[in-house]
């Protein structure tokens, strides 16, 4: 999902920082005018395990964990829907 959003900022002309925050990106994102879809703004919950997790264990057990094949979906969705947008170049 990270290495999509900053393939769509990337083709609107933007930079983006050395940064695994999906907050920052979709932000980014947002500012080139691009309309992000409300379904994907929920991958902001995401954030804590795109940065804090990525290098730490978590408790598999945890009550709180998204549900993993509702994100899948929406992932592929969203990967779906860069292809499309940068086809379009």
């Amino acid at each position: 999902m990270e290495k999509t959003l900053k393939a769509l900022i990337s083709f609107h002309g933007k930079t983006y920082p050395g940064t695994h925050s999906i907050d920052i990106l979709l932000k980014i994102l947002f500012e080139t005018g691009n309309k992000i879809p409300n379904e994907y703004l929920d991958f902001i919950d995401l954030n804590e395990y795109a940065i804090e997790y990525r290098y730490d264990f978590f408790d598999l057990n945890e009550q709180n964990l998204p549900d993993r094949n509702l994100i899948v979906k929406k992932v592929r969705k969203l990967i779906e829907t860069a292809e499309i947008i940068l086809q379009q170049k």
